[in-house]
This record gives structure tokens, C-alpha cells and sequence, in this order.
């Protein structure tokens, strides 16, 4: 914008990181145009087709062929999401599509299995890493997983094993993508040190939730599970105290008016509806 300061983008570039290798691996066999429109095209539709296995492969796990099959002509008409994986569509909201996906179905699969929960927590945080479109999402996942194993007793293990994977990701991918000059600095719209510090609070908080004994009443489970989501919430605010006034508190307002004003995303959902309401429905649907 010409201003005396950078814009910190919240969109990180671990994923430019594979389309530059696309790139360069086609600059082998075509022209530099070609390869870059080859890159553009193959990169968008591997993310899709792993996202259709995933989901497909679950349907089938939990009900059989027929289930699987359903899932993937479900996945093909969702408009609102295939769009993110149109060929020639690098945008970084199709690789928080797939983790976010993904990352929900191997930790449903880790109350099965509890090595899922590795996976699980792995791909959660690489997408909140990438972006913070999906970190709502994200932590309702992990909420509800968490709840559900500290009251019932059920997936303790691959919870626990998720949610410590989650932060640790986070933690690592925050290191190598942010300049040492910022790690102390707290973002409200991209990965800085205050998001780290709630997760790994609570990852850790949760995981000796869990690992408490089920004889436990659930009276004292329950307390200390709160105990550890306002402990996490508390160094989250402590640090950015300016991001509870929403992700874009530290931007300067000067922005508004000559953009974010006119970017839909920025409005709401409330917004959309009444000011495009045809494609609020299509979201909706």
C-alpha cells in the first residue's frame, strides 16, 4: 500500500512451497508459461482427488461401498467448496479445506485407533498454520473430540495424542515460517506467539485432563478441563490483548475504506444474506 510498514498476510507460504516445485519439476519437459499453467492445474485437482478418497473412505469404513459412493457425488456437487479446487486455482483456501477435513476424520478414527490421533492433530495444525479461515472450524473439532472422551472416557488416548500433535505442529511450522525478529511480536490475523501459547497451554492442560484416572468424578474431570481453557484463553489475551476486538483489531484502519471495505469475507454472514442472498444460499446449502 506504500505505507511505512508491510502488510502481514495471514496466509502462510508453506503453500507456495509445492506449486514453485511444480514448477520447476514441468520447466523440465515444457516452455516456463507452460509449466506454470501445468503447476496451476495439477496442484488444485491433487488436493481435490485426496480430499474425495478421504471422505469416501471414511463413508465406506462407517457404511459400506454404497456410503462411499454417495460421498463422493456429495463432494462433487458442493459448489461453495469444489470452486476452491478449480484448475488454475492456487489460492491456500483448498489446502484448509483438505486439512480441516481430513484432520476431523483421522480424529474421529483415533477414538478406534489412538495412533490416528498423531495424524489428526498433524493436519489440523498445518491448516491453521496455512490460514485462519478454518481455525473456528478447527477448534469446535477439537473441542467436541475433547469433551466427549473426558465425559465418556472413550478415545482418551488418541485425543490426548492429537491435541499434543496439534500445538506441537503449530509450534514447529510458527518457527520456520516467521521471521525470529517477530516471534515475540502477538498477531490477531496470522501465526504469532500468542496463538501458540493458548494451544500448547491447553494441549498440555488437556492432555493431563485426560490421562486423569476415569474413576475421577466427572465434577473434578469437568472442572479441570475449564481450568484449562481459561488458563489458555488467559495467556491468549495477556499477550494480544488488542485481538479481542476481532482478527483485524491490529490492522490500520486506513485500509478499510480503499479496500477491505469491498471484500465480501470481511462482512459476515449476516451481511452476505442480505446483500447477496443467492450466494448465501449456495453457501448454505
Amino acid at each position: 500500500f506504500g505505507g511505512a510498514h508491510p502488510l502481514l498476510s495471514h496466509w502462510s507460504r508453506l503453500v507456495d512451497l509445492p506449486v514453485a516445485l511444480l514448477i520447476s519439476l514441468f520447466r523440465w519437459i515444457m516452455p516456463a508459461g507452460a509449466a506454470e499453467v501445468a503447476a496451476r492445474t495439477v496442484w488444485p485437482i491433487s488436493l481435490f482427488a485426496g480430499l474425495l478418497f478421504m471422505m469416501a473412505r471414511a463413508a465406506a469404513e462407517r457404511a459400506g461401498p454404497t456410503a462411499g459412493y454417495a460421498a463422493l457425488v456429495l463432494g462433487v456437487l458442493c459448489l461453495s467448496g469444489t470452486m476452491q479446487f478449480a484448475p488454475g486455482r492456487i489460492d491456500h483456501h483448498n489446502v484448509m479445506i483438505l486439512s480441516a477435513v481430513t484432520g476431523g476424520l483421522l480424529l474421529a478414527h483415533s477414538f478406534v485407533k489412538p495412533k490416528w490421533g498423531w495424524g489428526a492433530g498433524a493436519f489440523l495444525g498445518f491448516g491453521v498454520a496455512v490460514g485462519y479461515e478454518a481455525l473456528l472450524l478447527t477448534g469446535l473439532t477439537l473441542t467436541v473430540a475433547a469433551l466427549f472422551a473426558v465425559l465418556t472416557g472413550n478415545g482418551r488416548s488418541g485425543v490426548r495424542r492429537a491435541a499434543l500433535s496439534f500445538a506441537s505442529t503449530l509450534s514447529i511450522l510458527f518457527l520456520v515460517t516467521t521471521n525470529p525478529e517477530r516471534w515475540r511480536d502477538a498477531s490477531c490475523d496470522n501465526l504469532s506467539i500468542n496463538l501458540i501459547l493458548m494451544t500448547t497451554a491447553g494441549s498440555i492442560g488437556l492432555a493431563g485432563v485426560l490421562h486423569m484416572r476415569t474413576r475421577r468424578s466427572i465434577e473434578v474431570r469437568i472442572a479441570a478441563l475449564a481450568a484449562t481453557g481459561i488458563t489458555a484463553l488467559a495467556m491468549y489475551t495477556v499477550v494480544g490483548p488488542q485481538c479481542l476486538k476481532g482478527p483485524f483489531a491490529g490492522l490500520d484502519p486506513r485500509v478499510w475504506p480503499i479496500w477491505l471495505d469491498q471484500v465480501m469475507e470481511t462482512h459476515g454472514i449476516l451481511w452476505l444474506a442480505q446483500s447477496l442472498p443467492m450466494v448465501a444460499g449456495v453457501y448454505l446449502v
